[in-house]
C-alpha cells in the first residue's frame, strides 16, 4: 500500500491478491483477503471523520472514534494485534495532557501523576521512549556537573556508562563544534549591535549586516543566524 500513488489502488491489491495465493493456503488467504478489505474500508472511514481540536478533550474524542471505527471494521482481535502498542501510547498521551492540561494539580503533583502513567505503558514503549530521552536525561545531568564544578573526565566518564566510549566522544566532539559555534555568534552578534548603533540609514545598516554574515558564516549558517536575529527582534518586541 505504500507505492499508492505510484500505482493505483486496483493494481495495488491485484498484486497483493496474487501474493497471498501464493504464499498462504486457500483458507487463509480468504481471511487475508477479507482483512486488506475491511482495513481499505476503514481507512476510508477515518480519513471522513470531522477535526476534533488539539486539548486533550479533542485528541481523546479522536482517539475513541478511531478505535470504535477499528472495532466495527476489524473487530477486537485484528484491531488490538494492529493497533495495541498505538492506543495504548494514545491514552498514556491524552491522560498526561489532562494531567498537564489540570490546574488543580501543582508542578510535582503532576510529575508524579505522569511517572505513575508511564509505569503502565507496555514493557516495549517504554523502553523505546527511554531510550529516546536517554540523551535529554544525560544532558540535564551534564548541566548540573558542570555547574558543580566537575571535571571533563567525569563527563565523559557519566556519558560512557550510558550510551558507550565511542557515542562519548562524538558527544564531545558535539560540544567543541558548539563551543566553537557560540563563540562565533557572540562575536557577530557584538558587531551587528556595533552597526545598529553606528547612526547609519537603516537600508545602509542591513546591507552592513547582511555583509557582516556573509564575511563571517557560511550560506547554511546565515540562515540560522538570520533565524535567531528574528528570534530576538521579536523576544524585544514582546519585552
Amino acid at each position: 500500500l505504500s507505492t499508492l500513488g505510484e500505482e493505483d489502488l486496483e493494481t495495488i491489491k491485484a498484486r497483493i491478491a496474487a501474493h497471498l495465493g501464493e504464499h498462504l493456503p486457500a483458507t487463509a488467504a480468504q481471511q487475508a483477503w477479507r482483512l486488506l478489505n475491511n482495513y481499505l474500508d476503514y481507512q476510508h472511514a477515518l480519513s471522513e471523520l470531522p477535526l476534533q481540536s488539539r486539548d486533550a478533550k479533542g485528541v481523546r474524542d479522536a482517539m475513541k472514534q478511531r478505535q470504535q471505527l477499528r472495532q466495527v471494521w476489524l473487530g477486537a482481535e485484528v484491531a488490538d494485534a494492529f493497533f495495541g502498542f498505538e492506543d495504548a501510547l494514545d491514552n498514556f498521551t491524552v491522560a498526561r495532557m489532562e494531567v498537564m492540561e489540570n490546574p488543580n494539580l501543582s508542578d510535582q503533583e503532576k510529575q508524579h501523576q505522569v511517572m505513575m502513567l508511564e509505569q503502565n505503558l507496555p514493557a516495549p514503549i517504554l523502553e523505546a521512549k527511554q531510550r529516546l530521552l536517554a540523551p535529554v536525561d544525560v544532558g540535564k545531568q551534564v548541566a548540573a556537573l558542570r555547574e558543580s564544578g566537575a571535571s571533563e573526565a567525569q563527563v565523559r566518564a557519566l556519558r560512557e556508562q550510558t550510551f558507550g566510549a565511542e557515542a562519548a566522544a562524538r558527544f564531545e566532539q558535539l560540544d567543541r563544534e558548539r563551543a566553537q559555534w557560540d563563540a562565533r555568534y557572540q562575536d557577530y552578534t557584538e558587531r551587528r549591535a556595533s552597526i545598529l548603533a553606528s547612526g547609519l540609514a537603516e537600508q545602509d545598516q542591513q546591507h552592513e549586516i547582511e555583509r557582516l554574515q556573509r564575511q563571517l558564516f557560511d550560506e547554511l549558517e546565515v540562515r540560522r543566524v538570520q533565524a535567531l536575529d528574528r528570534i530576538g527582534a521579536q523576544a524585544q518586541q514582546a519585552n
